[in-house]
């Protein structure tokens, strides 16, 4: 064998052995960036859960009034919320706090809390519902139900979900008492 072959023939190995090892780093780079993407897209698309539900066996009233809340800066609560309790046949308006109604036999009132961060699609920060809690109370102040939202921590599954789909299985137990499936 010519010493050109032999060297050729060493050399096989060793390009052999780089190549393998860039195809496995590739490989885990590919696999690191599909992990980074589930968890991403996973800010979007996780189900959001009721907790923390109490439920003293009320009926599904028709309508309700909510009381309008001026410390809660989640400026799509109120549409979200309306929007949840209209998909389950109940009626609602929005009326001050304080305010006086004998039309309204069941109201609704909330808290909710933002937090900020940056989504995978953005590189700005940004407002989100992070935690949320909502009361069904009488017209004289006895509480019917409440239940409660909060993002999964600690990597926030969910937190980038519309404020819609974060409130509807508190919706859903606030006025069944049950968690949705």
């Amino acid at each position: 064998m010519s010493s050109t072959h032999s060297r050729i023939a060493v050399l096989i190995p060793f390009f052999v052995t780089l190549l393998c090892g860039c195809a496995a780093q590739q490989s885990l780079t590919l696999i690191g960036l599909a992990g980074q993407a589930a968890i991403k897209g996973a800010q979007y698309m996780v189900p959001s859960s009721s907790s923390n539900t109490v439920h003293f066996g009320a009926a599904i009233p028709p309508e309700v009034c909510i009381e309008f809340n001026p410390d809660t800066q989640v400026p799509d609560f109120i549409p979200a919320l309306q929007a949840e309790l209209k998909e389950r046949g109940v009626k609602s308006r929005v009326l001050d706090r304080g305010t006086v109604n004998n039309e309204c036999k069941v109201w609704v009132r909330y808290l909710a809390v933002i937090a900020w961060g940056i989504p995978s699609t953005d590189d700005h920060y940004r407002p989100y519902l992070s935690n949320a809690s909502l009361y069904m109370v009488e017209a004289n102040g006895r509480l019917m139900s409440a239940s409660h939202f909060e993002i999964h921590w600690p990597i926030g599954l969910g937190q980038w979900a519309s404020t819609r789909k974060k409130l509807s299985p508190v919706v859903y137990s606030l006025l069944t008492g049950f968690k949705s499936s």
